[in-house]
């Protein structure tokens, strides 16, 4: 089963007509193949355009034989979404598919237009 996603938002401000907010993403379930896909809908509404994302851990998955320790964010289809893809600590590379992933906490700060 995909993960599920539990969404808070926060405020932030760039110049321009950039806008910046940073958005808290708790997994539930297990990492899917590639990354976990989150629309532009759930990051910062309908319309918007995203030019980049930065994640931060902030709670791992505490499963020593893959520990989630970091993640990096890809913009995927012109802006209208993001691929979050999560490390496994002892490897270096991509979690496997399957992975439980409950539990996994990232603040994912996002410039949009």
């Amino acid at each position: 089963m995909a993960s599920t996603f539990v969404f808070a938002r926060g405020k932030g401000a760039v110049p321009g007509n950039h806008k910046q907010k940073t958005v808290t993403v708790t997994l539930t379930g297990t990492y899917t193949t590639g990354g976990e896909a989150i629309t532009e809908r759930e990051l910062c509404g309908t319309g918007r355009r995203i030019f980049k994302a930065i994640p931060t851990i902030v709670e791992g998955n505490g499963v020593e034989a893959t520990p989630v320790v970091a993640g990096s964010c890809e913009v995927t289809g012109g802006g209208t979404g993001i691929k979050l893809k999560l490390l496994n600590g002892k490897t270096s590379a991509q979690l496997a598919a399957g992975v439980a992933t409950t539990g996994v906490k990232f603040e994912i700060q996002v410039t949009y237009v």
